[in-house]
């Protein structure tokens, strides 16, 4: 089992890797629903690259279940230090995602940078914040999930924080194989029921917002005390079967029914369950990120800490790609091409954004002290 020092890193590694494959999943989503109207390589380009994606959001919300529910401290504390964190960036965020939604519905392609020049455009955001109907209708979507597509999951992982204090009393004071007895039953009912409504043609539904990832939320606790109990070369084998699975089976069933069919590319559906863990276990447990990434460390560090700011305003930055890029260069290198400046501009926005919030944070410091 890896160090505890090096596992700690490890995590700032999964986060990266989960933060990529989030930038992917999104860039290629758009082209999956083209089934054919598009070439049978484009779309499967973008099958390919969104199968290899989709552990993505578990993987997140593991490693949030091993720092969370290891831990122990007052529920006062926990709830100041993880809202704080979040609430006041989601909030602000929603609101910068609602107002660029009404002013960029029906621009055109050749009219996306005059945007920004029109006089009309400072109108319309001013009349926004005095109109009555415009708060009615932001916090309508705001309290719907509606506001923008990417937003669900900090909606998600608020319920989950909500639970975390309890969960923390129940993983002290039950024993690990009553543990597992729920991650079992939250494996049947979350990932193995769809998965059979899909082969059988079946409708049994079983869904709540916090108990749909709870599953993978303890599975991070535990896979961190305890390795899965396999041999490295299974691991791997299993890792590679599911992922192509995903591949596959997404291409197989979308053929047969004329559409693009996306049960395997659930959270839960079994492949991507089984890839998730096992890739999660490998970092945790297995691999060495000191070792392997020394001269990087820092970098990646960087990158962990931003991932929450990259994840939030990133489809801004995708939104202009998709518009001015995509149509104009071959797929492949637009995929590319889109990833490097949707990352890079995420990054350095958040970085920005961070210099400017210590910035004023420092100045109210300094004003409070002279009062």
């Amino acid at each position: 089992m890896v160090k505890t020092k090096d596992r700690f890193f490890n995590f700032d590694i999964l986060k990266c890797i989960a933060i990529i494959m989030v930038l992917f999943i999104h860039i290629v989503a758009s082209e999956l629903y083209g089934y054919g109207k598009i070439s049978g390589n484009r779309w499967m380009m973008a099958n390919v690259i969104d199968s290899l994606s989709r552990i993505c959001v578990p993987i997140f919300v593991m490693v949030s279940g091993f720092f969370l529910l290891r831990k122990d401290e007052d529920v006062k504390i926990f709830f100041k230090k993880r809202f704080i964190k979040i609430i006041p960036k989601f909030f602000i965020y929603s609101v910068i995602f609602f107002i660029f939604t009404i002013i960029f519905k029906d621009v055109k392609d050749n009219e996306l940078f005059s945007v920004f020049f029109r006089k009309s455009t400072y109108k319309t955001i001013i009349s926004i914040f005095f109109q009555k109907e415009s708060y009615h209708n932001f916090f309508s979507s705001f309290f719907q999930g509606k506001v923008y597509y990417h937003l669900w999951y900090i909606y998600m992982i608020l319920s989950l924080y909500l639970i975390t204090p309890f969960l923390r009393k129940v993983m002290v004071k039950i024993e690990r194989k009553s543990i597992n007895y729920l991650v079992f039953i939250w494996i049947i009912f979350m990932v193995l029921v769809p998965f059979l409504n899909v082969i059988f043609k079946k409708n049994i539904k079983v869904y709540s917002p916090v108990g749909q990832y709870l599953g993978y939320f303890l599975i991070g606790y535990l896979l961190a005390e305890k390795p899965l109990n396999m041999k490295k070369w299974q691991k791997y084998t299993i890792f590679f079967i599911a992922v192509v699975l995903t591949v596959f089976l997404t291409y197989i069933f979308t053929k047969s029914s004329g559409k693009f069919f996306d049960y395997f590319y659930d959270y839960h559906s079994i492949s991507v369950f089984i890839s998730a863990v096992l890739l999660y276990d490998f970092f945790v447990n297995i691999f060495d990120g000191e070792k392997v990434f020394p001269k990087v460390k820092s970098i990646v560090k960087s990158i962990s800490a931003k991932t929450y700011d990259i994840y939030l305003i990133h489809p801004i930055f995708l939104f202009f790609c998709e518009r001015i890029l995509k149509s104009r260069m071959n797929y492949f290198l637009y995929i590319i091409t889109a990833f490097v400046i949707v990352f890079a501009l995420s990054f350095f926005t958040s970085e920005i954004l961070k210099i400017l919030y210590n910035i004023l944070t420092g100045i109210n410091r300094k004003c409070y002290k002279k009062e």
